[in-house]
């Protein structure tokens, strides 16, 4: 794995926990796994496919899996539009 892949992996297991302080006990932990990876997928490769979303999780999952998690994400949670996610992002870009 070259460096790159390691600040990436390294920003998004600091978004999962920041998201995971402020959104504990209102979101499952699983899905706060899941949206830090989406949103770290999302900055990395700047487009909305979902494919190229899936193949920029940084999981052991095939993509396939992630394209899947990805669609009945999409298709199946209402995100409570109260919870925001502006700070984690933040870290992201710094």
């Amino acid at each position: 794995m070259d460096t790159k892949n390691l600040k990436d992996e390294y920003k998004v297991t600091q978004l999962i926990s920041v998201l995971t302080e402020n959104l504990k006990g209102k979101v499952n932990l699983s899905r706060i796994k899941f949206l830090g990876q989406l949103i770290g997928a999302l900055l990395k490769v700047q487009n909305v496919c979902f494919e190229k979303l899936a193949t920029a999780f940084e999981t052991e999952a095939k993509s396939a899996s992630s394209l899947r998690r990805i669609q009945r994400f999409i298709a199946d949670y209402v995100l409570d539009t109260d919870l925001t996610v502006i700070e984690p992002v933040e870290i992201l870009l710094a």
